[in-house]
């Protein structure tokens, strides 16, 4: 069934609110999830107004779904958002909060902004089993900006003032985030605050962050435009974003072993799939990795002037790291390894306008910060990049580098250049970077 959710405009009375038709309209988004009869598989459309609410979904303690589960709440004009609005709300902490036992809510076409913590936060009890008992969540077409906006209010799981950001996810399975905009979360003006990200996702499995672009989010010292940290997340992707001008990273992984609140423990995750993702100019790095981080597959991602294009540091168990078919565009990669730790493989990457040493590589074994390897020695040494390119811009057939988008000209050598990863490509072979030549 479909329901309906509009205000009441200003100097208009309004007649009669269940929901059941556009004139009888519920008056609020609380209204269609609280003591309401909206049900399993039902619609919600809502109106494209700012409503200042917040809203809350809840199972049970025991992870076991409600009877609102299932339901989709989706802008009932497409293009155009329905917005949840913290202003009115300066000191709360969260707009959206999705508790444990919730399952299969989509929100679609949804605006969520100027909340001092996160703006949507998905978290199960550290203490109540079963884990993941939140699933299938969607957040489509969305824009969510401008939260963590006071740095004297902490955002849920941060543990610090000052906290916070655009969307929070912790031990959620099947979480799918595509086609939206996260931007400006974080008290970026402010410096000694604590970290800030976009979308913050802990522990999550069976995922996929999807068709996004995150700019400018974190602080001045701190943040991401997304984070995949640690309690073992497993079985995520990452595809077809643009990370940009994000205060720390576009995108990191830390991905060790965990143990929750009541001691239960939890081994490292593994299979993190990143490809095809544009990371630029990012005020720190493009991407990086560090701890124990463990099946990260790197492929077809472009990058263009971050501070380093690849950080992966402090490794102490480093297994399975595989980075291949990628620009790295003014970009350099630093790799810093414990003895314990393995490296992965490394090849089939296009260096372009990038004067060597543009890789350095230390082993903490030697314990001197003053030994680094460059590119040439990574090569000869340890067998990395071998068939890996150096190339000036003119050299490399790029379309644009003035642009986020730096696709490949007809006579580019980059075009059918890369290994086969797996990953759909038209040709004989991938090319190297995000976005395939299409004659």
């Amino acid at each position: 069934m479909t329901w309906y959710v509009r205000k009441c405009p200003e100097n208009t009375i309004c007649i009669g609110s269940d929901g059941r038709t556009e004139k009888t309209a519920f008056r609020t988004i609380a209204d269609a999830i609280e003591n309401s009869p909206v049900r399993e598989d039902d619609i919600v459309l809502i109106s494209p107004d700012v409503y200042y609410e917040k809203l809350s979904f809840t199972g049970d303690e025991q992870g076991r779904p409600n009877t609102k589960n299932s339901v989709t709440y989706k802008s009932s004009v497409p293009g155009q958002y329905f917005v949840v609005d913290g202003s009115n709300h300066p000191t709360e902490p969260v707009g959206i909060t999705l508790q444990q036992g919730v399952k299969g809510i989509t929100f679609d076409g949804i605006e969520v902004r100027n909340w001092a913590g996160y703006g949507i936060n998905m978290t199960v009890d550290h203490w109540v089993e079963p884990l993941w008992s939140i699933e299938n969540i969607t957040v489509r077409n969305c824009r969510i900006h401008h939260n963590a906006n006071d740095p004297n209010v902490p955002g849920y799981g941060a543990g610090s003032v000052g906290t916070g950001g655009g969307l929070f996810a912790f031990l959620v399975s099947n979480l799918t985030i595509d086609y939206c905009k996260f931007h400006n979360n974080g008290p970026a003006q402010l410096a000694g605050t604590g970290p800030s990200h976009g979308a913050y996702l802990t522990g999550i499995k069976d995922s996929k962050v999807i068709n996004n672009t995150f700019y400018n989010n974190g602080t001045i010292n701190n943040g991401t435009g997304a984070k995949v940290y640690n309690a073992s997340p497993r079985n995520v992707e990452v595809a077809y974003n643009i990370f940009a001008r994000n205060y720390d990273y576009g995108f990191y992984t830390e991905n060790g072993p965990s143990t929750l609140g009541n001691g239960t423990p939890l081994p490292a995750g593994d299979d993190i799939l990143i490809h095809h993702n544009i990371f630029y100019k990012n005020r720190g790095d493009g991407f990086g990795a560090e701890t124990t981080s463990r099946g990260i597959k790197l492929y077809n991602n472009t990058f263009y002037k971050n501070n380093e294009g690849i950080r992966i540091a402090r490794n102490s168990e480093t297994t399975s790291i595989d980075i291949k078919n990628n620009i790295l565009y003014n970009d350099g990669v630093t790799i810093t390894i414990s003895p314990e730790g393995e490296i992965g493989s490394f090849d089939y990457n296009a260096y372009i306008e990038s004067s060597e040493p543009t890789f350095s590589y230390r082993e903490e074994r030697t314990r001197d910060p003053s030994q680094v390897w460059g590119f040439k020695q990574w090569q000869r040494e340890l067998g990395q990049d071998t068939h890996s390119l150096f190339l000036s811009h003119r050299q490399s057939g790029i379309t644009s580098r003035a642009r986020t988008i730096f696709g490949l000209k007809s006579n580019s050598p980059l075009i059918d250049a890369g290994v086969n990863v797996e990953l759909s490509c038209v040709g004989r072979a991938p090319d190297i970077g995000a976005f395939e030549f299409l004659p």
